[in-house]
């Protein structure tokens, strides 16, 4: 049983887009100015990059929360030009949203092995 190279390239851009779309949400919610999708790109795979090489000497865990976090504020601090308060807040905002969205889609049934067996 082997992946679909276009069906993984689809929820890899799905992922990006969602976590895209969270920034902005967040941003606006915090009375920013809305920042470019090429900027919010470029934030998110840096912190990506950044979390998983850091992840993989911390493990998982709430640890591992907690360095994704202050990552991910880090990054959002530099790319985004805003203080380091406004970049920690930015980045727990947006990953509310985002767990509050999967919640949400879990709910409903939306579960990514629905989504790769064809279910959806």
């Amino acid at each position: 049983m082997g992946i679909d190279m276009e069906l993984l390239v689809l929820f890899l851009l799905g992922i990006l887009f969602f976590t895209v779309l969270t920034i902005k949400l967040a941003a606006k919610l915090l009375g920013l100015e809305s920042p470019g999708a090429g900027v919010c790109v470029l934030a998110t795979i840096l912190s990506a990059v950044i979390s998983g090489v850091l992840l993989a000497f911390v493990g998982d865990g709430f640890l591992a929360f907690v360095v994704s976090l202050f990552v991910t504020g880090g990054v959002y601090t530099l790319v985004f030009g805003v203080n380091t308060v406004v970049g920690f807040v930015l980045a727990f905002v947006a990953m509310v949203i985002q767990f509050a969205s999967m919640f949400a889609m879990t709910i409903l049934g939306l579960s990514v092995g629905m989504i790769s067996m064809g279910q959806l």
